[in-house]
């Protein structure tokens, strides 16, 4: 389906960006094994945690996620990369917009910045 390839493309996008870096694709907190993350980027310092999000459903999970592990302090970054924004509804979108520490609207953008946004994060 529609909504299976755009995982499937951020997949190939993330693969084909990032094969030079330390990065786990669904990923589980070491320390809270029940929070699923999409892409880790792993570092010495903060790792960045990477969710792509396809619709209000998994835009609630990854606003969820990222308030717990705040909550419990873990130490990350959080990026998203939307399939579109447009389709959430405002409740979601505005709950996760106020979340995360940056966002992509779609994977096009995500392919022209996210490279040069995901190293220099790991390398400040």
């Amino acid at each position: 389906t529609v909504a299976d390839l755009f995982y499937e493309n951020l997949n190939l996008a993330i693969d084909n960006m990032f094969s030079q870096l330390n990065y786990k694709r669904n990923y589980k907190v070491p320390t809270h094994e029940d929070f699923q993350i999409d892409y880790a980027f792993l570092s010495d310092k903060k790792p960045i945690y990477l969710f792509g999000v396809k619709d209000t459903n998994k835009a609630q999970q990854t606003t969820i996620t990222c308030l717990q592990l705040a909550k419990y302090r873990v130490p990350f970054k959080s990026i998203v990369v939307f399939e579109n924004i447009d389709i959430l509804t405002k409740f979601a979108r505005n709950n996760i917009l106020n979340t995360v520490g940056k966002v992509f609207s779609d994977i096009e953008g995500f392919k022209e910045g996210g490279t040069e946004y995901i190293e220099s994060e790991l390398a400040a």
